[in-house]
């Protein structure tokens, strides 16, 4: 049998044979390169993980969009001796319906199952990719569990058994300091505040009236600058209350005011200052003692008047940030007054109208279940989607009328094309007035 199987780099890592080579030598009709099993001896350990455009706080419902941004842990497609990335994702390359979603494939070696173990947790954590989400932190999470750690303690059972100890954080879960670098990011994009990391900071940079000196203005303290940031919470449309007020210093730093997450009632003050360059290193120092590393990825997107912060830190382990994250904001400045984004708007993943149907995400339609005009039950079968091998549900919110259905079967939708509108008797508005998400599965 010829077949490669995926994990094949797993075999091909502990064996130091090249299993594609023998394959191709096999194909033009020559002999094994090794027939006797006892000349491949076994050396250590190796793991592979499968990274995947998936977003696991979501039942793992497999994303497409643009990578704006990848850079694996190691050199792509070239192997390696302790870490080896295989790939055909590059920065710009989109993620589309048509093919799997998986991204990558991340193997690792070392000298046992532990030392295999460390490795895979610290090539995880390097790993960057934005502009669509991955099962990365979901991996992470799995391989530190102190089951995952124990020879012969993993089953296929782990996650029915332990999968509430997986503990994933969201966007909407960031904490107050995250947030703060985010802002920071964000104000130092906006006011053009990028050093070239190729050149070192001279005395010009330093004058009140350069850019990179920040946001000097006469008359001190009274005459700072302010700049409000909202980001965009997911089911949430009171955006103002999570709103960042970014106050400027004459020295270039920032008072970043937000909501505690402890207390929500309660307002944080954390004085960020910091230098982003041009290759997306950014240098914080929080509160004026301590200095922290990230590598901050801006994204603006012009369609819908985002900008997004995708941060890594550059110290894993030893900063009170999670190793990775990331936040989208309605952009602060007039980009795209056409399609401007707003919370009430875009908190619920795209939801115009309170009983819309719309696609999770690319895909073709494959069954349409009544027609207009018909009753339909919550939770009941509208429309069902087929992409990236797997078939998508989207249900009834709530109990009603098919008044539109403006999808028919063999059509290409795109994410978030509205594919059905439910009309709602009046007696069910008040009770249903709140359902606003359309349902999948």
């Amino acid at each position: 049998n010829t077949r490669l199987q995926v994990e094949h780099p797993v075999t091909e890592m502990i064996t130091n044979q090249d299993l594609v080579e023998w394959q191709l030598r096999i194909a033009a009709g020559e002999e094994l390169p090794i027939l006797d099993q006892g000349m491949i001896p076994c050396y250590g350990h190796a793991m592979e993980a499968r990274i995947y455009a998936e977003n696991p706080l979501k039942d793992f419902l497999p994303a497409t969009g643009n990578v704006w941004h990848h850079r694996p842990p190691a050199e792509p497609n070239v192997g390696g001796v302790d870490v080896r990335v295989d790939t055909c994702i590059e920065t710009g390359k989109d993620i589309t319906m048509y093919y799997d979603p998986m991204i990558s494939k991340l193997i690792v070696h070392g000298d046992n199952r532990e030392d295999c173990r460390e490795k895979l947790i610290s090539a995880l954590e390097e790993y960057q990719i934005a502009g669509v989400p991955s099962n990365i932190p979901f991996l992470i999470e799995c391989a530190k569990h102190d089951v995952f750690s124990k020879p012969g303690a993993m089953n296929t059972g782990f996650l029915d058994e332990y999968g509430s100890d997986i503990k994933l954080r969201g966007k909407d879960e960031l904490g107050s300091l995250e947030q703060a670098i985010c802002a920071l990011a964000v104000s130092l994009k906006i006011e053009n505040r990028i050093h070239n990391a190729n050149t070192a900071s001279s005395a010009s940079s330093r004058v009140p009236w350069s850019n990179s000196s920040g946001s000097w203005r006469i008359g001190g303290k009274i005459g700072r600058h302010e700049r409000l940031l909202e980001p965009l919470h997911e089911g949430d449309s009171d955006g103002a209350k999570h709103q960042i007020k970014c106050i400027s210093n004459h020295d270039g730093s920032f008072d970043m005011v937000l909501h505690s997450e402890e207390h929500p009632d309660v307002k944080r003050i954390i004085t960020m200052n910091g230098k982003l360059d041009s290759e997306c290193n950014l240098e914080v120092l929080i509160d004026g003692v301590r200095k922290e590393s990230f590598t901050a990825i801006i994204n603006e997107n012009t369609k819908n008047g985002t900008i997004t912060v995708s941060a890594w830190s550059s110290v894993s382990g030893r900063s009170e940030t999670n190793v990775s994250f990331e936040m989208t904001f309605i952009h602060p400045l007039p980009i795209a007054s056409d399609n401007r984004a707003s919370s009430s708007s875009l908190s619920s993943m795209g939801s115009i109208g309170s009983f819309t149907m719309e696609a999770p995400m690319p895909g073709k339609v494959i069954r349409v279940n009544g027609k207009e005009g018909d009753d339909v039950m919550e939770n009941e079968a509208v429309v069902v989607m087929e992409a990236m091998k797997m078939e998508h549900t989207v249900v009834a919110p709530i109990s009603g009328k098919l008044e539109e259905i403006n999808c028919a079967v063999g059509d290409i939708v795109n994410d978030g094309d509205i594919l059905a509108i439910l009309k709602v008797a009046k007696e069910e508005e008040k009770t249903g007035s709140n359902s606003k998400e359309m349902g999948s599965s």
